[in-house]
């Protein structure tokens, strides 16, 4: 059993950060013709999806609706490293392109779990079931629960990438590396728990 979302006040925080990724992303798209702008903003528009799913987390009382927001809270956040692994890529590599066999293999990855996803009420793999406590949704996780975790692997790339890019740059290019893993980072350590959870797994720790 785990408690897969919590509810919680301060609502303001949360409109507050809404509206200043809002205004990051249209400032950012004037630059969209630049290295790595494009993705940017994608991954801004991503973090503005999913506090608005929080705050509809939070707000309603419904069962099959609090399933239906968390799940797609869940696929938003699947996809947010992916944008941030391609983001780092044109930044720190602007003459050479995503290979193909990464390219491809992350896009594989990413429909293959979605599917699984959206699809859970139909065959409860990835979630065996959902109830209330409270406010509270609480759910048991099935056979491919651990699948939920690669959001933590892609993240975890992502950020290896902007490591390698923080120790091979100089100058300018050093303090944006910097910048940039500073910034990403905070959605990283929201979804370590991941990695966590698949380590405790594999290594079949108690």
């Amino acid at each position: 059993m785990n408690i897969v979302f919590s509810s919680f006040g301060n609502i303001e925080v949360y409109l507050f950060a809404i509206g200043w990724l809002i205004a990051l992303a249209t400032y950012t798209w004037q630059f969209h013709r630049s290295p790595g702008a494009k993705q940017q903003v994608y991954l801004q528009l991503c973090k503005i999806c999913s506090l608005i799913l929080l705050l509809l987390l939070n707000e309603n009382n419904t069962i099959n609706k609090k399933i239906l927001f968390f799940l797609t809270f869940k696929g938003i956040m699947l996809i947010m490293p992916i944008f941030w692994f391609y983001l780092i890529w044109k930044i720190s590599r602007p003459a050479k392109k995503l290979p193909m066999i990464l390219k491809y293999g992350y896009l594989v990855i990413i429909l293959l779990t979605e599917l699984f996803l959206f699809t859970n009420p139909w065959h409860g793999m990835i979630w065996k079931g959902f109830w209330l406590t409270g406010k509270d949704l609480v759910g048991v996780q099935g056979i491919l629960g651990w699948s939920e975790s690669l959001e933590g692997l892609l993240c975890a790339s992502a950020l290896c990438l902007n490591l390698h890019w923080i120790l091979t740059s100089r100058g300018i290019r050093h303090k944006q590396a910097i910048w940039f893993l500073v910034a990403e980072s905070i959605s990283f350590v929201g979804i370590s728990s991941d990695i966590l959870f698949l380590l405790i797994l594999f290594l079949g720790l108690p």
